[in-house]
């Protein structure tokens, strides 16, 4: 007689202590992604929504485990918004603003691949959100169609309200009772970055609207208020106004400044070096175009700078914001100069760095230097018709001592300058 199976042990519910944990995982990412700790975000490369939504999805699985206890519709809810946050992630690597990169590797039997391409990691990350994109739409659907008539009545002005909260109110800028005046918002922007840390993340790091979280965006709300001051500019009386022409063409920018992509620019003598130093500007109308050429300036590997003041003394809360290249013909980095009461400081100076994101330039040397930079009008606050004041120079290696200690800058190249600046417009 064949003995009998043994009976097998029911299984039960998940451990309720698995969703704990995850939630506690998934609070721990979204109390780092909306600011609460400034340090564990040094060197973070994706703007803070997206640690918010991978925390989020650690904190929806952890809440999934408790769904027994949460009405039917809204338990149905949790699977919608998990496939919706899966399919934003990668929509934002494949499709977002700003630089790549990808790398992977394969290797075996004594042997590697290694694989590093912007292109094909893009297309890789676009097919995962759309997949998960169709995937979402199938989970609300699905979701939306198990809902009763008075269910659906219900949803439809929660989710318009949810939706008004986070694309209206949430990102909405502050109202002050009786400000209108930009000087004072400036002021007040600059020292609610410091108190809140945000700035000390900027320093050469990441451009400054990444670090902010999404609802309290003051890179983006200084910009409108240095925008508009900057709109009501006007030069002293009896300054020359010099304008920068408006073609229909734009010059390439790699630093070889060719004749005929600059044709029709506005040319400026640039000074302090030998003499033969030339600026040209122009402008398509959105984009403000800069070449230096600087024969002065034939070092291969020094410390030589192309650098754009503008919005100079526009408020005592920016002094001036600064663009400059370096000889390397990297990327461009605009900085603007803060100026805010802080602790015991009347006024506290602090530099926010690579506030541009469209900003770019290149380098090259042939003889000597020639520098070409490309500057958004938007994104700078420079609007046509509308003077403003500028200079330019250009840095070459310094002066050191016998013993190779720093010693003197030395400047190689000027148009206009601080005391006296140029005074510029882009053609209306």
């Amino acid at each position: 007689m064949a003995p009998l199976p043994r009976p097998t042990a029911a299984k039960g519910p998940p451990s309720p202590w698995i969703g704990v944990l995850l939630l506690a995982v998934g609070g721990g990412i979204m109390a780092v992604g909306s600011g609460l700790f400034p340090s564990a975000l040094v060197g973070v490369r994706a703007p803070l929504w997206v640690i918010l939504a991978a925390g989020a999805c650690f904190a929806l699985a952890g809440l999934s485990f408790f769904r027994n206890r949460l009405p039917e519709s809204l338990a149905g809810l949790i699977p919608c918004l998990i496939a919706a946050l899966f399919a934003a992630i990668p929509a934002w690597v494949a499709f977002g603003d700003g630089p790549r990169e990808f790398t992977m590797a394969l290797g075996g039997a004594g042997f590697a691949v290694w694989w590093n391409d912007v292109g094909v990691g893009r297309i890789a990350f676009g097919c995962a959100a759309v997949l998960t994109g169709l995937v979402a739409l199938f989970v609300w659907g699905a979701w939306w169609r198990s809902l009763s008539v008075a269910g659906r009545l219900i949803a439809l002005p929660l989710g318009g309200m949810a939706a008004w909260l986070w694309f209206v109110v949430v990102p909405a800028e502050p109202h002050w009772e009786g400000l209108a005046d930009d000087h004072e918002r400036l002021r007040r922007y600059g020292q609610i970055a410091e108190q809140e840390g945000w700035s000390k993340l900027t320093q050469g790091r990441q451009p400054v609207d990444w670090i902010y979280p999404p609802w309290r965006d003051l890179d983006a709300w200084s910009k409108a208020a240095r925008a508009r001051l900057a709109a009501r500019r006007s030069a002293p009386a009896g300054t020359e106004v010099l304008t920068v022409p408006v073609v229909d063409r734009v010059p390439r920018i790699d630093g070889v400044i060719e004749a005929a992509e600059w044709q029709g620019a506005l040319v400026l003598p640039m000074d302090q070096g030998d003499g033969r130093g030339q600026l040209r500007l122009l402008s398509d109308g959105r984009q403000l175009f800069l070449a230096g050429d600087v024969p002065a300036d034939t070092t291969t590997a020094g410390f030589d700078q192309f650098r754009f003041w503008f919005h100079l003394d526009l408020s005592p809360a920016l002094p001036y914001e600064r663009a400059f290249l370096d000889g390397s013909g990297g990327s461009v980095n605009v900085m603007r100069s803060a100026v805010f009461p802080h602790g015991r400081n009347g006024a506290f100076h602090r530099t926010d760095s690579r506030t541009h994101r469209k900003a770019r330039g290149a380098s090259t040397l042939d003889g000597h230097r020639r520098y070409e930079m490309a500057l958004d009008l938007a994104e700078s606050g420079l609007r046509r018709g509308v003077p403003f004041p500028a200079f330019i120079d250009v840095e070459g290696d310094p002066e050191r001592h016998p013993d190779g200690r720093f010693k003197a800058r030395v400047i190689v190249g000027k148009a206009g300058s601080l005391p006296e600046p140029l005074w510029l417009q882009v053609a209306p």
